[in-house]
């Protein structure tokens, strides 16, 4: 009981020193935790989401142009064999244009007009069955609502414009329908748009209605088409999708069926993919497993910090104890009962740390896991307690001061009672690097070289400060340096989307047509429009060798007045077929000017477009970020069979005439699916951003609180220990602001070395986000380093400056220093 007193009252009496190693290992202890444990929320909630949604396991995706009559794709499929308690179900996608009038207290002004697609599925009998939809507001469509005016609207997008539960949209065409929920969907958890586009909720909307809808507003239902409609069951479709049953997901089975769709639905242009073929299903789950990773490796950072400084901080304050140490060495204390007192007094502090980081912890999480949620609406959130990551956590944090605290105990039972004893002029204060500095001349006199020895003279305490304010500081630099690549990247996605015509309009038709057709000519011949071109985009593979991706292939004039890509490599030359890829895709392939890569799109066939591999050469290098984008000139389009087609149209607002109100003017043609500025999706990218970006601010925000906290303490500390020097100093005659400054210069020195040691690790961890996580993660998306000089101005401001200034919140204690009390000693 005495023990526990004594070490009470050692707690008591340096309680601000306590508190503050506390709440390090709080921070380290609760940010690993809140990190760790928001990893495994987002696994467990995307798995979740995807089974409650009954996603795909297989998807096969008729080719630009093509269609199947509504039965054909599912009697292929039960041709080549489905395996047992497997269900599939046929749909109808097209481009579409979707007008929502805006709310009347949002900022929007009038109709909101964005491009997107109409979704038909089969609603009998409670379906779709297969990629269902979640009601997040609203109610979900009926077996009732087949062939009537009735949708659901994407719910990513319905919030971004907070629009109601339900109201009134018009589609391309001007057709009226009426939505009546918000839906969220497996390939729309997280907005991914054909072209590549991300967090894209802003600026496309996809709607989900029956499949008789779908036909009758796309004219697939035989109007159009001359196909009969047949009772319901007739009609165009051109999508089908497939749920494996639990024995055959994954397996030889699903392999055998993906190989024969794959054959049965070449020679239509069709591709099959798998569920984590598809962009946004990719992205969700391998962000998770990036987060992982990344998450990991900051809470390991953080984490690392804490304990440095916990360790750093605990064994100083029992090496002030060093002479109390000696007295009871001296008076025939046995060594166990020497080192119970200190050891008390560490498991005191590691408790209260422990204590403060569950709660610490908890509510990192919850805060986390709110803002998450909110940024990535899920139909079913799993946030259980972790009760390992927390225990693991708590563990390291409760046995680092033990660690820090039994080294400098060993070291003073170790020595002679009398050594320990020693004061003043007695004691041996020299030792460490203190000898590089002897003949340095430092500016201002003998005065403040003393701040320069006391980093150099205790290397330990150095090197320990330095990993534990260095690992604060190479997180700040890893995360603001991620904000910077990234903003780059989405500043370089804008600059070449604009090129010399950001007013450019986009004119997406909702199907292939022959250039000569009355729609295309209808749009072409547009009064309101200058610069008109008729182009083709169809989706594709780029490949070589093993290495392959999905493109988006756009035939077009190298010419162009309106646009073209900047080559930053290469020519457009368009003398023989040839490609120009961007700088990403050229990385990814291993090509330059010149190589080979093949090239697989649809082209023009009996029946619809099918598939063909051409392989061309490289002809140039664009500077787009996104990979995804590629460019061949048109005069090749006869021998790459596509010549004559037609699916999209860019042209220039006539003079005096505005963008809205051309998009109007176009709204109604008919074959027109949506009409946007070409800019319009990279604008917007930006202010999405900001929302990925409050995680990532909110752990920056606890890191600079951290590195405050390490930095105070390590100056409290520091006076602690050298207060008989100081009150030598006033003593002498010197004034506290001397003193102060000195104490000042000596954390500035400590530091800058901080803030070396973190900008060459925080790079290094950047460097391996950058080349390693990103492209696993974000792999369309082509991210450079950027540092920006204001960037690295403020690490070293909080790096540096804010530990100099640390020592500025111990001047009242300087200030009321009792000198003759301070400097007596009793031997």
């Amino acid at each position: 009981m005495i023990w526990l007193k004594w070490s009470w009252r050692d707690l008591r009496s340096r309680w601000v020193q306590v508190a503050a190693i506390a709440i390090v290992i709080a921070f380290g202890t609760g940010l690993f935790s809140g990190l760790r444990s928001m990893n495994v929320w987002r696994a467990l909630s995307n798995d979740a989401s995807y089974a409650a949604a009954n996603t795909f396991d297989l998807r096969v995706s008729l080719g630009e142009g093509s269609f199947a009559e509504r039965g054909a794709m599912l009697d292929a499929l039960a041709d080549l064999g489905i395996p047992a308690g497997s269900v599939a179900e046929e749909r109808l996608i097209l481009p579409t244009q979707v007008s929502i009038e805006a709310p009347a207290d949002t900022p929007e002004d009038g109709a909101i007009l964005v491009p997107g697609r109409i979704i038909g599925v089969d609603v009998s009998g409670g379906g779709p069955h297969v990629n269902s939809l979640h009601a997040q507001t609203g109610r979900l469509l009926a077996a009732s609502d087949a062939g009537q005016d009735v949708a659901m609207l994407e719910h990513n997008f319905a919030k971004f414009y907070d629009l109601p539960d339900q109201g009134p949209m018009t589609l391309s065409g001007g057709a009226s329908i009426e939505y009546v929920g918000q839906a969220l969907a497996p390939e729309y958890f997280f907005i991914v748009t054909p072209e590549g586009g991300i967090l894209a909720q802003a600026n496309f909307a996809a709607v989900f209605t029956s499949i008789e809808t779908a036909q009758r507003l796309t004219s697939m239902d035989g109007s159009r088409t001359g196909v009969a409609a047949g009772g319901g069951a007739g009609g165009l479709v051109n999508d089908l999708v497939i749920r494996l049953s639990d024995d055959a997901r994954g397996g030889p089975a699903e392999d055998a069926l993906f190989d024969g769709l794959n054959g049965r639905f070449a020679e239509m242009g069709g591709s099959v993919t798998r569920r984590l073929d598809d962009p946004s299903i990719h992205l969700m789950i391998e962000d998770v497993e990036g987060d992982r990773q990344f998450n990991t490796v900051l809470a390991i950072a953080i984490f690392g910090g804490a304990v440095f400084a916990a360790f750093n901080l605990t064994s100083r304050l029992v090496d002030v104890q060093r002479r109390e140490i000696g007295v009871a060495m001296a008076l025939g204390v046995p060594a166990f009962k020497v080192a119970l007192r200190p050891m008390l007094f560490s498991a005191q502090v590691a408790l209260l740390g422990v204590v403060f980081g569950v709660l610490m912890g908890i509510g990192v999480a919850a805060a986390l896991g709110s803002v998450l949620s909110e940024f990535l609406p899920l139909p079913a959130w799993r946030t259980p307690f972790q009760p390992g990551v927390f225990a693991a956590a708590a563990a390291v944090g409760f046995a680092a001061p033990f660690i820090a605290t039994a080294l400098p105990i060993w070291r003073g039972v170790r020595v002679n009672p009398i050594d320990a004893i020693r004061t003043g002029h007695l004691a041996n204060r020299e030792g460490g690097l203190s000898w590089t500095l002897a003949r340095m001349r430092i500016p201002g006199g003998a005065l403040w070289q003393i701040p320069f020895r006391n980093v150099a003279r205790a290397p330990r305490r150095t090197l320990l400060t330095a990993l534990a304010i260095g690992a604060v500081v190479a997180v700040m630099v890893t995360v603001m340096g991620m904000l910077d690549s990234f903003i780059d990247a989405i500043d370089g996605i804008g600059a070449e989307t604009a090129g010399a015509s950001p007013d450019r309009v986009e004119i997406a038709l909702d199907t292939v047509y022959l250039r000569e057709s009355p729609v295309v000519q209808s749009v072409l011949n547009e009064a309101g429009t200058t610069d008109v071109e008729a182009l083709l985009r169809l989706g594709g593979l780029m490949s070589r060798g093993d290495e392959a991706f999905g493109a988006f292939i756009q035939f077009m004039d190298f010419d162009s007045p309106i646009w073209r890509p900047r080559i930053v490599e290469g020519s457009l030359d368009a003398s023989a077929p040839g490609v120009v890829l961007a700088w990403k895709a050229a990385e990814d392939l291993d090509v330059g000017i010149g190589d080979t890569v093949t090239l697989t799109h649809p082209a023009a066939g009996e029946g619809g477009f099918g598939l063909r591999s051409s392989d061309l050469s490289v002809v140039g290098i664009h500077a787009h970020p996104m990979r995804v984008g590629v460019y061949v000139d048109c005069s090749h389009c006869e021998a790459l069979g596509v010549g004559g087609a037609v699916n999209y149209i860019q042209a220039r607002p006539a003079a005096g005439e505005s963008v809205d109100a051309l998009k109007k003017r176009l709204f109604g043609l008919p074959g027109v699916a949506s009409v946007q500025k070409a800019t319009a999706s990279s604008d917007l990218v930006k202010e999405q951003f900001q929302q990925y970006t409050g995680i990532l601010n909110f752990i920056l925000l606890i890191v600079l609180v951290l590195a405050l906290l390490i930095a105070y303490n390590t100056a409290n500390i520091n006076m602690d220990e050298r207060r008989r020097e100081h009150a030598t100093m006033f003593a002498y005659g010197l004034p506290p602001r001397v003193v102060m400054g000195m104490a000042m210069v000596e954390s500035a020195a400590l530091g800058l070395i901080a803030t070396l040691v973190g900008l060459v690790a925080g790079y290094g961890l950047l460097q391996w986000v950058v080349s390693v996580l990103m492209p696993n993660t974000f792999p369309e998306l082509g991210i450079r380093i950027v540092f920006e000089p204001l960037t690295l101005a403020l690490v070293v401001v909080m790096g540096v400056a804010a530990v100099a200034i640390a020592p500025v919140l111990t001047v009242r204690r300087l200030r009321n220093m009792d000198v003759p009390s301070t400097l007596r000693v009793m031997e």
